[in-house]
């Protein structure tokens, strides 16, 4: 109650909110200060937008249409990020068209046994297809498995940064343009010599890999030899290799790779 002066302030107190799960908006605004005309009604409005979560994800869940339990991939990877796993998590996919995605590092709570799985909803590779320049980035993250999607770069179909661990591709299709140019390649992990970063128990298996300048293009999967024995490796198995301009697998300098076997690799004519 009361007047304030120009530049004044007086401290305002709100009770709790009932927020529900996901994105929630608080608006707060003022009016008729020191019951005259407000000369600046540009400033007098507080908008703060906050995530809700009433437990952690643990289950299935659907991902992609107004009926789903999350309508984008964006929504999705909110309720992740913000509100962790507390068991194993599978996300279906509805059929469709998306634009890429990335990972940034783990999920709170995520771990070897609760892994979260992206699978179509269809169980079928072709119905779900990601699109960008690289359809999906992951970054420093860990505990996640991807099934039946198909991953469709302009550049980069699935591109690893950083140390990657427990992380596998199943039964999915990896595309890249075939192109005279290194910058092209279905999957890419660019490591660093000397670096601390690895690729720790990160698996292709059973996936159909076509295009690029590399199909699969992993440097310094582990940044030295002495960490060789603490990276449980790389595993590509079982793979369909095609179409790639130059190498199908260019596997180069220091990484543990666990297993490269039963894979069929046929380049470019």
């Amino acid at each position: 109650s009361g007047s304030l002066q120009p530049y004044e302030s007086d401290p305002v107190t709100i009770g709790p909110l009932p927020a529900t799960s996901g994105l929630n908006t608080l608006k707060a605004y003022v009016f008729n200060p020191n019951n005259t005309t407000d000369p600046n009604v540009v400033n007098d409005t507080l908008l703060i937008t906050f995530f809700g979560c009433d437990s952690a994800m643990s289950g299935s869940y659907t991902v992609g249409n107004s009926t789903s339990n999350f309508k984008n991939m964006d929504e999705a990877m909110r309720s992740l990020k913000y509100c962790g796993v507390g068991g194993p998590v599978e996300m279906l996919v509805a059929n469709g068209n998306y634009p890429g995605f990335s990972i940034e590092g783990e999920f709170p709570g995520s771990s070897e046994k609760n892994v979260v799985t992206f699978r179509s909803l269809a169980n079928n590779r072709d119905s779900v297809i990601f699109e960008d320049m690289s359809a999906i980035k992951l970054s420093r993250t860990s505990h996640l498995l991807f099934e039946e999607i198909t991953f469709d770069g302009d550049v980069i179909g699935v591109e690893l940064e950083g140390t990657i661990t427990n992380v596998e591709f199943h039964h999915c299709n990896i595309y890249a343009p075939q192109v005279n140019h290194t910058s092209y390649r279905a999957v890419s992990y660019q490591g660093t010599s000397g670096g601390t970063d690895m690729l720790d128990d990160v698996r292709f298996i059973g996936n159909t890999i076509d295009g690029g300048y590399y199909g699969i293009y992993m440097q310094y999967a582990c940044g030295g030899t002495n960490m060789l024995a603490d990276s449980r490796g790389v595993t590509i198995d079982i793979n369909i290799l095609s179409n790639a301009y130059y190498y199908g697998i260019y596997a180069y300098y220091y990484g543990n790779y666990r297993s490269i076997s039963h894979n069929t690799i046929t380049n470019h004519p």
